[in-house]
């Protein structure tokens, strides 16, 4: 589906709407395709015309612009490419109410800002607790059946944006470690994925009864603490991380003839610190057949790209390591602690499967809760990601499949790690602890 970066504008209800006393004439439509899948009511209640001319006004884009076009985006939110002369198009996204409610003012578009200052995602031209206005990209977005088909480039396109994102320093630099990771819990701050969870879990509180049959506050916040629970206990890795890289959002940049293609991320509505293998097992999650090997390939490249990035922070030009040592260490040791790391980072993001399905259905029963009357959209793809929890919950329960497989990774790589140092051979970089 070709995708183009829109003016993001973030809407508040109906009734605490951006000023809309003044007279504004509509806006050029270039066509108006059908409102996002799931399209909450607020939609109709909103004059999107007054809310994007006044966001432009406030990023000061004063010209009249010459042609809007509504895109479908995700599942609640509202996006617009805008023509505006001067300016080229710009991306207008509308946030909705439950967007809103899961953000705090000043966190929306923040991520998107970093992003953006950083060259992984559209340079953000302004935002606001209302709205924010970045720069448009013309692109295809990618899909669960692409990360799964025979389409190797993709590895060598995504993992070394990725892997760059996840290498940058964590918000709370006490709690990092290194090269922008850290440990779950370290300096008190947990991953933001428990703070979105449980805002939506309050709006469930407020209208239980909403819920669909089957479905109770209790044993959704239960399994919500289960899953805390097990994250702690194996001590996952957090990073800076996207919150929601599903495929769709990954675009596919259209390039000019000889130049090598290019991706970028969007939307990091949900960014901040994340559990590195929640990212990584996100992109690959399908409930369609799944390639193994993609996955490796991608997992491959991603730790090629953070050994890389370590190794040239940690050489000054005169090509010594840190310290003024060269690193050390046989070809043989290297390429098995190599493939040990990868071994343990696949394990890593199996493990993170069951969050990846639990903060899907979680979002959709929320939804329902907020619009009841709009259960009958939400219900089905509420009810499919619960079904992908309970079917993976279990894997990382103190004997689960994944739980055995990550700590038996994580104990092989660390014992060929120390033998290496008892031998004084200095590991070489991103093949120490992830």
């Amino acid at each position: 589906m070709v995708v183009f970066l829109l003016v993001v504008v973030a809407i508040a209800p109906a009734s605490t709407l951006l000023v809309s006393t003044m007279a504004v004439s509509p806006v050029p439509r270039a066509s108006r395709h059908p409102v996002p899948k799931c399209a909450l009511p607020d939609f109709d209640a909103i004059d999107t015309d007054v809310a994007i001319k006044e966001l432009l006004l406030k990023a000061n884009l004063t010209a009249e612009p010459v042609a809007t076009e509504e895109m479908s985006a995700g599942f609640c939110n509202w996006v617009y490419r805008v023509d505006v002369p001067g300016s080229g198009p710009v991306v207008v996204k509308l946030f909705s109410p439950l967007a809103q409610m899961r953000l705090a003012p000043e966190e929306r578009g923040a991520g998107d800002e970093e992003a953006g200052a950083e060259g992984l995602g559209p340079r953000m031209l302004y935002r606001c607790p209302d709205g924010l206005i970045c720069d448009f990209i013309e692109g295809d977005t990618l899909t669960e059946s692409d990360m799964h088909l025979g389409t190797a480039d993709l590895a060598n396109l995504i993992a070394p944006r990725l892997a760059a994102l996840h290498g940058a320093p964590l918000a709370d630099s006490s709690s990092s470690s290194g090269g922008g990771g850290g440990a779950a819990g370290e300096g008190g701050c947990a991953p933001v994925l428990w703070q979105f969870l449980h805002a939506m879990i309050a709006q469930i509180a407020k209208a239980p009864h909403a819920l669909p049959p089957g479905f109770t506050l209790e044993s959704i916040t239960a399994e919500v603490e289960r899953m805390r629970t097990r994250c702690d206990a194996l001590e996952l890795p957090i990073v800076r991380g996207h919150g929601d890289l599903k495929p769709s959002n990954v675009m596919r940049k259209v390039m000019p003839e000889g130049v090598d293609d290019e991706i970028s991320f969007i939307d990091f509505e949900l960014a901040g610190r994340h559990y590195r293998g929640y990212d990584l097992f996100k992109l690959f999650r399908t409930s369609g057949p799944r390639s193994t090997a993609n996955m490796r390939s991608f997992l491959t490249t991603y730790l090629r790209s953070r050994r890389d990035a370590e190794s040239d922070a940690e050489t000054p030009a005169g090509g010594e390591g840190a310290g003024g040592a060269a690193p050390t260490g046989s070809a043989s040791s290297s390429t098995e602690l190599a493939s040990l790391a990868l071994d343990e980072l696949i394990a890593e993001a199996k493990a993170a499967e069951p969050m990846t399905w639990l903060e899907a259905a979680v979002f959709f029963l929320f939804a329902i809760c907020v619009y009841p009357a709009q259960s009958h959209e939400w219900l089905p793809l509420a009810v499919s990601r619960w079904e992908g929890y309970l079917q993976s919950a279990a894997t990382i329960d103190a004997d689960g499949d994944a739980t055995i497989a990550l700590l038996s990774a994580r104990a092989k790589r660390r014992e060929a790690h120390d033998a290496l140092l008892g031998d004084g051979q200095t590991p070489r970089a991103a093949l120490a602890p992830p």
